[in-house]
């Protein structure tokens, strides 16, 4: 089952200004422990910004500038050919590569606001964007939750005392 985010995006319910990156800098869904995240490809996010560097040097340098956690801020993700996911996570250039660099959206913002020009401000507020429709739809899904044991608990009391 895809998130809302994805939904979203996938539907084209996003503020004009971000539409833009919709397209060249696409979120993926990932599953990591029990937790789902959002992240995208660090080839693309390369491009995007339009760094100039070769991207192994520049993905390394990020990682230690920044201080960043594999597993936690970033996961290298191995590509199958023969599994449509993984080649999702891909584009064309990158066919010969056999792993991927998947940064989470709050690394993709933290990286874009070093990068100093318009392109990485208005990523930055992009990548936010989608962190805080993340957030705002897990809570509500948690205060669902909570409302329906909520409701259990009432329901019980008030079965227990007839």
């Amino acid at each position: 089952m895809e998130t809302q985010i994805v939904s979203q995006l996938r539907a084209g319910l996003v503020p004009v200004e971000y539409q833009p990156f919709v397209a060249s800098l696409p979120i993926a869904e990932m599953v990591f422990g029990k937790d789902k995240t959002h992240v995208v490809n660090s080839r693309l996010l390369h491009r995007v910004l339009g760094i100039s560097r070769r991207h192994p040097t520049w993905i390394a340098d990020q990682v230690k500038k920044h201080g960043l956690i594999e597993g936690v801020d970033y996961f290298v993700h191995s590509i199958a050919p023969d599994d449509q996911a993984s080649f999702n996570l891909t584009v064309n250039e990158t066919k010969n590569f056999d792993k991927n660099t998947l940064l989470t959206c709050e690394t993709c913002a933290l990286i874009s606001t070093h990068t100093n020009n318009d392109i990485g401000r208005r990523l930055f507020k992009y990548m936010y964007w989608v962190v805080n429709k993340h957030h705002n739809a897990e809570m509500a899904r948690l205060s669902e939750l909570l409302d329906k044991k909520d409701a259990d608990i009432a329901w019980m009391e008030n079965d227990s005392k007839e």
